[in-house]
């Protein structure tokens, strides 16, 4: 019993010790990757962090296009291969570009005392050359062949469309990486093989050499639900193999909420800012040959809505408004009356003061006898053949009494407590006209208060017969609760 209780015991010191660290590491330190992720961000962690094969050029850049140097790929495989280069010490140097007491003279005259290099020539290495794809295989696979490592083979078959590139010294080890996972082309068909091999793809080899493709862990799936104006939820189903799961947020480049462990399932975020960009990152990880094994971050945007709704009252699922409040509605409506048209001057008058009551605006009517560019909101006023022929209009039957164009762009996403949603505008201009057809007074006035609500962003219309936004023939010219409501719960967010 005492044996088995200091096993557990024992293993709960080793998970403890797996667990990442909360602080920042060497990959979050470093400000040139932003590109590569999140696709490398998981190798740059099991390279530089976890096994520490690489390092970055600083301390804040890892500088991941870059060559490298044919000094540094040798000495990178040293590390990789667990070479003991103390005996070679005492060697002597065959190359005269290789200064004594340099970081990498050991690793240099081990590897070609060992046959994985002879130099550019006989007396020259170049170190502070930049190696090339297919030189960097050739070094990778002669390290596998001296250290009696052997590796994995799909049996492939393919061959690059530029095949014929390749060195005949090097071609044979291109394609014993490419059988064996370990390096891919420049595209599907291409390997470019004199072409300098970059850091990133460097990093992205070791991991593919230490960590084969049935061990690593598959990316996670995340989804949101519940999304309010200041909270969402969010779920990710456990990725097999996986120990733990963490989760961050960010909102751009601000990180809202760091690295936290849990199990898998779902989290919920809340006291958000509305109508906001964040960013979910989820990854998965277990322990791996005595390091932590990251999955590829999943990362998945989501905007919080523009607020929450208390009612529907529309056929349509749109909204729009000029601004956060009442306030930011433009305070003057021009109007144009091009002919003969009795009521609509009214009309619109009658309009203005019923939204003005309904929203706590200050809009005044302002008669005109050329509509300005800049008017934010304008109606026009006159015959069917008058208005038919004016821009914006070409649309007008004379089946129809008025008529609203908008020119406006998406701000966001309205929910209810339902969690209904509905795609709210930001209204930049407005022209509407009303067609004079010569009928009753309290008609013209339900057609341009009705069409006004549609200046201000109620779009659709009521199923309500007694509401001014139902659509079609209605002598109703006062502004029901229904009305109000609908349009009044976007200006007061």
């Amino acid at each position: 019993m005492r044996k088995r209780i200091l096993s557990v015991l024992l293993a709960c010191v080793l998970l403890f010790a797996l667990v990442p660290s909360a602080h920042a590491s060497a990959v979050d330190n470093f400000t040139d990757i932003s590109s590569y992720m999140p696709e490398y961000e998981h190798i740059l962690r099991y390279i530089v962090e976890a096994k520490g094969d690489m390092n970055g050029t600083s301390a804040t850049t890892f500088a991941p296009s870059a060559g490298i140097k044919r000094c540094d790929a040798i000495l990178t495989l040293c590390r990789v291969f667990d070479v003991n280069l103390n005996a070679y010490n005492s060697y002597a140097n065959p190359f005269t570009d290789v200064p004594a007491g340099s970081y990498y003279e050991s690793a240099v005259k081990w590897a070609y005392y060992e046959g994985i290099t002879s130099g550019n020539s006989a007396t020259t290495f170049g170190p502070n050359d930049l190696v090339q794809r297919q030189h960097f295989c050739t070094f990778f696979s002669r390290f596998c062949t001296k250290m009696g490592v052997t590796l994995p083979n799909n049996g492939s078959s393919f061959v690059f469309s530029d095949d014929s590139s390749i060195g005949s010294t090097h071609k044979s080890h291109v394609y014993k990486l490419y059988r064996a996972g370990i390096i891919s082309g420049t595209s599907a068909t291409t390997f470019t093989p004199t072409a300098s091999i970059e850091r990133i793809h460097v990093a992205k080899m070791l991991f593919n050499y230490y960590v084969p493709a049935a061990n690593r862990l598959g990316t996670p799936n995340i989804s949101s639900s519940s999304i309010t104006h200041n909270s969402f939820v969010v779920s990710f189903p456990a990725v097999p193999g996986a120990l733990i799961h963490d989760i961050k947020l960010m909102r751009g480049n601000t990180i809202v909420s760091g690295w936290t462990s849990l199990g898998a399932g779902s989290k919920t975020y809340t006291g958000l800012t509305a109508n906001t960009t964040y960013t979910v990152h989820v990854r998965a990880w277990k322990p791996y040959n005595g390091s932590t094994l990251y999955s590829q971050t999943a990362v998945k945007s989501i905007r919080t809505c523009l607020g929450t709704l208390d009612s529907w009252n529309s056929d349509k699922s749109i909204i729009g408004r000029w601004g956060d409040s009442p306030s930011d509605i433009p305070t003057t409506v021009y109007t144009r009356r091009i002919s003969a048209s009795p009521n609509f001057n009214a009309g619109m008058s009658h309009a203005i003061s019923q939204w003005n009551a309904a929203l706590g605006c200050d809009m005044q009517r302002m008669m005109v006898s050329s509509m300005p560019t800049t008017a934010k909101i304008g109606f026009y006023g006159g015959t069917f053949d008058d208005l038919s022929i004016l821009p914006g209009f070409s649309g007008l039957t004379d089946r129809v009494t008025g008529m609203t164009t908008y020119d406006r762009s998406v701000e966001g996403t309205w929910c209810t407590s339902d969690s209904e949603y509905y795609t709210g505008y930001q209204l930049n201009s407005v022209r509407g006209c009303i067609v004079d057809k010569g009928i009753a007074t309290n008609w013209t006035y339900k057609v341009c208060t009705h069409e006004l609500g549609h200046g201000l962003g109620w779009f659709g219309h009521s199923s309500t017969s007694t509401d001014v936004m139902v659509a079609g023939q209605s002598t109703v010219t006062v502004l029901t609760d229904n009305d109000k409501d609908h349009l009044l719960q976007v200006y007061s967010q």
